[in-house]
C-alpha cells in the first residue's frame, strides 16, 4: 500500500523549495557583492587624518586631502600610484575637481582660502580669502557655481570665472551640505540644544536653505 500522502508531498515540496532559497541567496550574496578590494595604493610620508575626497573621473585620478599632513595628494588610479602633491597648505578639507573647466578646488580650514588650481599642471590660479574654517565644496550644476561653507556660518558662492559673488548666511557652521530641488539642506555642527520637528525654509540668492541639527536633540514627548 502507497502511504504518500498530500501531505508528506506538499512538506516535501517546501522544504525542497526553501533549500533552493537558500543556494541561490548564497550564489546571489557570492556574485554581487558591493565592494571588494582591488589595490591598494601607498602614500609614503603621509601622516594623520585624511579628509575629503574628488574624482577625475575622464582622467582617472583621484584627489585626496591629506588634512594633518598639510597636503594634496593625487592619486593616479589606473597606475595604483601617487603622481603629484600639493604641499604647504593649512589644514586642506573640501575639494572639488571640475571636469568642465580642468581646475581643482581647495578648501583649506587654517587659513580659511579656497585655493583654484589648474588641474593639469596644478599650478595655483587664484586664492579667495573666505576668513575661516573653509570646509565642504560643492558644484551647483543648476547655477554653474561653486559653494563653499566656511566660519561659523555661511557659504560662499564663487561662479565659472573664479570671482566671488556673494555669501548665504547660517545660523552655523555647515559641517555639511548638498543640494536637492530649488536648494539645499546643511547640517548644522554646533545647533540649539532642542531641535524642532520642522524648519521654515530661508531664501537667499536664489537658493531655499534647510538646516539640520547635528547634536544630540529632545524631540517631543511621542517621537523618540
Amino acid at each position: 500500500m502507497d502511504n504518500f500522502s498530500p501531505l508528506r508531498l506538499a512538506s516535501s515540496l517546501l522544504g525542497l523549495l526553501a533549500a533552493t532559497i537558500v543556494a541561490l541567496s548564497s550564489a546571489y550574496a557570492q556574485n554581487t557583492s558591493p565592494l571588494h578590494l582591488e589595490k591598494e595604493i601607498p602614500l609614503p610620508g603621509v601622516e594623520g587624518r585624511i579628509d575629503h575626497f574628488s574624482a577625475d573621473v575622464p582622467g582617472q585620478r583621484l584627489f585626496v586631502a591629506a588634512l594633518e599632513n598639510r597636503t594634496v595628494e593625487v592619486l593616479d588610479i589606473r597606475k595604483g600610484e601617487r603622481s603629484a602633491e600639493i604641499k604647504e597648505l593649512s589644514e586642506p578639507q573640501g575639494l572639488y575637481y571640475s571636469a568642465q573647466n580642468g581646475e581643482l578646488y581647495v578648501a583649506s580650514g587654517g587659513d580659511g582660502t579656497l585655493r583654484i588650481y589648474d588641474g593639469t599642471s596644478l599650478t595655483l590660479r587664484q586664492t579667495l580669502e573666505f576668513g575661516n574654517d573653509a570646509d565642504n565644496v560643492r558644484y551647483d550644476g543648476r547655477s554653474g557655481q561653486i559653494l563653499v561653507g566656511f566660519g561659523s556660518g555661511g557659504l560662499g558662492l564663487v561662479d565659472a570665472s573664479g570671482q566671488k559673488v556673494g555669501t548665504i548666511p547660517l545660523s552655523s557652521h555647515p559641517e555639511s551640505f548638498q543640494f536637492e530641488e530649488g536648494g539645499f539642506t546643511y547640517i548644522r555642527e554646533r545647533a540649539e540644544r532642542v531641535c524642532s520637528c520642522g524648519c521654515r525654509p530661508i531664501e537667499a540668492h536664489g537658493y531655499r536653505q534647510m538646516g539640520l541639527g547635528l547634536d544630540v536633540c529632545e524631540l517631543p514627548h511621542g517621537l523618540g
